[in-house]
C-alpha cells in the first residue's frame, strides 16, 4: 500500500467576517508513485488556485474507513506474539481510522482487531488533519 500525504494551501472567503483566509486542505491519496500523487492532488483542486507542499509518503499498515465520517485518527499499536522459542515479539504498526470522535474510533480500531491472534495494545492516538481520502 503506497499511501502519501498532500498539503495545498489556498485562497478562501470567510464565510462569517467574508474576508479572503488562507486555507489548508490534506489529501491521504493511495497513489503508486509522488508523480501520480501530486497529479490526484491537482485533479481535486482543479477548479482552485493553489500551492501544494511537498508531498509526503506515509507508512500506513492499515485504513479503517467508515461513511460519513468526519475525521481520521492516527493508532500506534504494538502487537505481540511467542515464536516457536518463546521469544515475545513486538511490532508496532500505524493504522488510520476513520470516524467523529475518538472514543468511537477507539471502539471501530478494537472491533476490527479483536479477531486477531496476536495480542495488541494501543500505545498512542492522535487526531490528524486529513481533510480526505483519494484512491
Amino acid at each position: 500500500m503506497n499511501i502519501f500525504l498532500s498539503k495545498v494551501k489556498f485562497a478562501s472567503i470567510d464565510a462569517i467576517t467574508e474576508k479572503q483566509t488562507t486555507a489548508t486542505n490534506v489529501f491521504l491519496i493511495n497513489a503508486v508513485s509522488f508523480t501520480e500523487a501530486e497529479a490526484k492532488t491537482y485533479e481535486a483542486m482543479q477548479d482552485t488556485e493553489f500551492t501544494v507542499q511537498p508531498i509526503k509518503k506515509i507508512n500506513v499498515s492499515e485504513i479503517i474507513f467508515s461513511e460519513n465520517k468526519e475525521f481520521f485518527f492516527e493508532f500506534k499499536v504494538c502487537f505481540s506474539e511467542m515464536d516457536e522459542k518463546g521469544k515475545l515479539n513486538k511490532n508496532n504498526e500505524t493504522i488510520l481510522v476513520q470516524a467523529n470522535e475518538i472514543i468511537e474510533a477507539l471502539n471501530i480500531l478494537n472491533e476490527k482487531l479483536n479477531d486477531s491472534i496476536a495480542d495488541f495494545e494501543v500505545i498512542k492516538v492522535a487526531k490528524t488533519n486529513i481533510n480526505s481520502y483519494i484512491d
